[in-house]
């Protein structure tokens, strides 16, 4: 029997470290327990795809490649059916979705637990490719399954990123069950993290610099 996981594995990626908002989405889905990752490939979610591989090493959660959109859902599905266990599922951009739509209908008819990421963007126009990036951005994605999700979100920053994947951990593992999306902005997946330390450190330095420009600077004194 061929080893499968030894062949899915990336080599020599090191002691990765959390750098990326595409990140924060791949450890989140570790921590919440998904195993799996059913997808289809769209440019949208790059840094995502980027981030399993490279950061989680393709292990908890595994890609499984699909080749639609339709079958990604429905294999998700049907996990959860079998296990009573949730598993993910990506959906690129504003045409995966659309194409996984039915998918994701019938996961809401029996009740199933699902964690569908998806992505669109990047939002901040200047970011964008010419053509393509434009037609795979929407103003609220979510919409398009808002009726048969019991949850959706489109999280601005790192933290609010982690914040939503706490909450669609809980969501969907509540009766009723049912499928939750998070739609990750392509500018987000790609933007670095700045960690608290660095944040503090820079504000300091900013302080610091500040201080020594005033008191460096003639003094006006009142004759």
């Amino acid at each position: 029997m061929t080893d499968v996981d030894g062949m899915d594995r990336p080599v020599n990626v090191g002691n990765p470290q959390m750098g990326w908002g595409s990140d924060v989405a791949a450890e989140m889905l570790r921590r919440m327990g998904i195993k799996y990752l059913s997808m289809n490939p769209g440019a949208s979610y790059r840094g995502f795809h980027d981030s399993i591989v490279n950061y989680l090493g393709n292990s908890d959660p595994q890609m499984l490649l699909c080749l639609h959109e339709d079958h990604a859902v429905h294999i998700a599905q049907g996990y959860a059916k079998a296990t009573d266990e949730p598993m993910g599922c990506i959906l690129h951009s504003n045409v995966g979705l659309m194409h996984g739509m039915m998918g994701v209908f019938n996961a809401w008819c029996n009740r199933v637990p699902m964690v569908i990421m998806g992505a669109t963007g990047p939002v901040d126009a200047p970011k964008r490719r010419p053509w393509i990036d434009w037609i795979h951005t929407m103003k609220d994605q979510g919409a398009l399954v808002r009726n048969f999700v019991k949850y959706d979100d489109e999280p601005r920053s790192a933290q609010a990123l982690a914040e939503t994947m706490v909450r669609v951990n809980k969501t969907i593992r509540t009766a009723p069950m049912a499928p939750a999306y998070v739609c990750l902005d392509a500018g987000l997946q790609e933007s670095a993290i700045v960690s608290c330390h660095r944040r503090r450190h820079r504000r300091l330095s900013q302080v610091s610099m500040r201080r020594r420009i005033y008191w460096s600077a003639p003094k006006i004194r009142s004759s």
